[in-house]
């Protein structure tokens, strides 16, 4: 879908969407007397770092972690899940700035 149709889908015309991973949008978190959020799958963005912009899986995981999720641009700020539960504490870890951090190796074990 396009952003546009994101955006009808949701009947919200200022979704925040972020830049370049249009492709790795999965939904939209809606919840009462909270704003309308677009929903990122995380392999799907590190997938789109590592085809685009050429990173290897561990600078994609990096940039992910200190650029995308740590980039709060208030209440609509988009949202970014794993589409497989974690099952092992490994899989997540605390970045230094007291955020969850993706493993994604210790989540594919």
């Amino acid at each position: 879908m396009t952003r546009e149709e994101w955006c009808q889908f949701a009947d919200d015309k200022n979704l925040l969407f972020a830049d370049g991973f249009d492709d790795a949008i999965i939904g939209v978190s809606m919840a009462p007397g909270r704003p309308t959020r677009v929903v990122y799958d995380i392999a799907s963005v590190l997938h789109v770092l590592m085809e685009r912009d050429g990173m290897s899986e561990d600078s994609a995981e990096e940039y992910f972690n200190y650029n995308v999720v740590c980039a709060y641009v208030g209440p609509r700020t988009p949202l970014y899940t794993l589409a497989e539960v974690a099952h092992d504490e490994d899989e997540v870890e605390v970045a230094p700035t007291g955020r969850p951090s993706v493993n994604m190796k210790a989540a594919k074990a």
